[in-house]
């Protein structure tokens, strides 16, 4: 397995976390071979999940994702609901906890992944946010749920994902329009790290479009316009508190 790592979170030696791209798995087909989407009709997924698990040296009950919808909600996962969440069908886009031996994900194939951390709270969080996500002010409500739990000094690290995305600059919000350039493109890349100023942030800089290592959602349509194809496949990310 690809796992990509940043200077700022390896700085921390009580959470372990992994920016993994889609190499070295079980899949096959449109999914080779990294794919850990359990709702895309990929019979290895799971077993995907399970070699993720392995690499962070727990059981893949406790590698826990959400059913992603492209929302603003986030839900903080405690001794007396952690439950509730080991079946992945929980609706929502943030996952927070300081519960040791939890690893915690999100699933991309365009859309940022984000990995917190407060060592000082010993908090960390895993965050979904596409274009989507953007309009919605996800990475406000991100930061704003870190802050009310009383995370002052947030360490966040990005993996890989879009940097732009075509769309329709009538189709948002007037304060999200200068995001836009003349042809119409809306670059992510451009709108997080205006989210991120002042906090200590790294990025990849790695863009899921151009590097065939990585899931795409949109070099899939692209590439499969014309073409009766199974869904696109999505990568992980995922941060851990040890156990120490």
């Amino acid at each position: 397995m690809n796992i990509y790592k940043v200077k700022n979170l390896s700085q921390f030696e009580n959470i372990q976390y992994g920016f993994f791209d889609r190499t070295d798995g079980y899949s096959t087909g449109s999914f080779k071979s990294l794919n850990v989407g359990l709702d895309r009709g990929d019979e290895n997924a799971f077993k995907n999940r399970e070699k993720i698990a392995t690499y962070f040296g727990i059981k893949p009950i406790n590698l826990i994702t959400l059913n992603q919808v492209h929302s603003t909600t986030i839900h903080v996962i405690t001794k007396d609901n952690i439950s509730d969440f080991q079946n992945d069908q929980i609706a929502g886009d943030g996952l927070v906890t300081n519960i040791p031996g939890i690893l915690i994900g999100v699933y991309t194939a365009d859309c940022i992944p984000l990995l917190m951390y407060d060592n000082h709270k010993k908090y960390i969080a895993t965050i979904h946010c596409g274009w989507r996500g953007a309009f919605k002010r996800m990475l406000t409500e991100a930061l704003t749920c870190m802050r009310n739990l009383g995370c002052e000094n947030l360490t966040i690290a990005s993996g890989a994902f879009i940097h732009k995305t075509t769309l329709s600059k009538n189709d948002v919000p007037q304060e999200y329009r200068k995001f836009f350039d003349g042809n119409n493109v809306f670059d992510l890349k451009d709108f997080l790290y205006n989210t991120m100023k002042n906090i200590n942030f790294e990025d990849l800089n790695i863009n899921t479009f151009e590097n065939n290592n990585f899931f795409s959602y949109r070099r899939f349509v692209n590439e499969n316009c014309n073409k009766t194809s199974s869904r696109n496949g999505v990568q992980f990310s995922g941060i851990m508190m040890k156990n120490i």
